[in-house]
């Protein structure tokens, strides 16, 4: 998986920048620099920064009905605040929280 996929998935399970840049200490406008690819150095240590910090989430990829590949805990967190009627400020949440109830993983 290469360093901008993970970084995709780092945003996805952390919902936003800011998670991001409280998690590894670099600032949110870094990250938003590097995942919209204007980032003007070399990324190779950002990239490392995110393997330390979200590593875990290269593995366990399941199919989503609502947006197609999604790390399996992403998956949980978003079925989690679906079922307890949680309103989180993400984007892709506002998405994938209709088919929740209908998916047998969101279904708790």
């Amino acid at each position: 998986m290469s360093g901008l996929e993970l970084l995709q998935l780092a945003y996805e399970y952390e919902g936003s920048y800011r998670k991001m840049a409280e998690t590894t200490g670099k600032s949110a406008a870094t990250w938003q620099t590097l995942h919209t690819g204007k980032y003007k150095h070399n990324p190779d240590k950002l990239y490392a920064l995110i393997r330390k910090h979200y590593g875990h989430l290269e593995q366990e990829m399941i199919i989503c009905p609502a947006i197609g590949e999604i790390h399996s805990e992403v998956c949980r967190k978003y079925a989690d605040a679906a079922a307890e009627g949680k309103n989180m400020s993400d984007r892709i949440y506002a998405i994938v929280r209709k088919h929740c109830d209908t998916c047998e993983r969101g279904k708790r």
